[in-house]
């Protein structure tokens, strides 16, 4: 099998819920990894909507059954499809800047970083040579930060936040990885963007994802008052498509999947759930790319 490694940039803001009945104050919360306790997008619904879209927007060239397996209605002739969808997991969530010369930044942990890291790793993916000493290197001047909350390689604060400015000058191994990032999702145009931070993990779960109030009027009146969890515009996640060695389908696949306008998720009428797919960049250690 093949593995193509992509990234996820959140045009308009996402929600994708988990399905439990709420009791607090927020009525629908988006899905969450287990683990991390960090949005995701679940391979299940990562999958339905590149289906949902392939079936209405695509042309015969792309073999839905073969790719994605037999419709739910069918109940004979069942096929599960050759492709295999991976959970879309975030890397990067916008936060405000709240002293510096930017609006927001683009804001990661350690944690999220080596998540990403064993994902490429376990699937072949490809890695750039130096990532994985760097990341090591950044675990290791977060673990020591004494006043300051995360890291940044520009001299900001984050949601009241300050944090330790590591110009190239002062700390090598944090630009690295800053820039390997900047590598890896080069297609989404980062490099001349806002600011990337590093923070602390226990600060990133600390802050809050944003809440929406909705609102159901019926004749001018609220008739349904309730609070809704949403993963901001600008934030990037990254999954993976594993496909047959060799597979003819997959180069028109894959043209569609990265030069069209994706939604997942729900808010359908409310322009929720915009996403523009791209391939990560990713070099070896003779700087020749991996992407095919």
């Amino acid at each position: 099998m093949e593995s193509k490694f992509y990234g996820l940039k959140c045009i308009t803001n996402l929600f994708v819920g988990n399905g439990d009945n709420s009791y607090g104050i927020i009525d629908n919360q988006v899905e969450k990894d287990p683990i991390l306790e960090t949005p995701i997008i679940p391979s299940s619904s990562l999958k339905g909507s590149l289906r949902d879209f392939f079936e209405n927007n695509s042309d015969n060239n792309i073999k839905i059954t073969e790719i994605f397996g037999s419709d739910a209605k069918e109940t004979k002739n069942t096929n599960s499809g050759s492709y295999s969808f991976f959970t879309a997991q975030l890397l990067f969530r916008p936060m405000r800047v709240s002293d510096g010369n930017f609006t927001y930044c683009l804001v990661t942990t350690v944690d999220l970083l080596e998540k990403m890291v064993q994902m490429m790793s376990d699937l072949n993916c490809g890695l750039p040579c130096d990532m994985q000493e760097a990341i090591k290197k950044v675990k290791e001047k977060i673990n020591n930060l004494n006043d300051k909350y995360g890291i940044s390689n520009i001299d900001i604060s984050v949601e009241g936040y300050d944090l330790e400015n590591c110009r190239e000058d002062v700390n090598k191994d944090v630009n690295t990885a800053i820039n390997l990032l900047l590598e890896i999702f080069e297609n989404f145009n980062l490099k001349n963007g806002v600011p990337i931070v590093i923070l602390k993990p226990e600060i990133f779960k600390e802050i809050d994802l944003p809440i929406v109030a909705r609102n159901q009027l019926e004749d001018g009146l609220s008739n349904n008052l309730w609070y809704e969890e949403i993963v901001p515009h600008e934030s990037i996640f990254y999954f993976a498509i594993m496909c047959p060695d060799d597979c003819k389908s997959f180069k028109k696949f894959d043209e569609e999947l990265r030069s069209n306008i994706i939604r997942f998720g729900g808010g359908a009428s409310i322009g929720y759930g915009y996403c523009k797919i791209e391939e990560c960049t990713i070099n070896n250690k003779d700087g020749k790319s991996d992407d095919k």
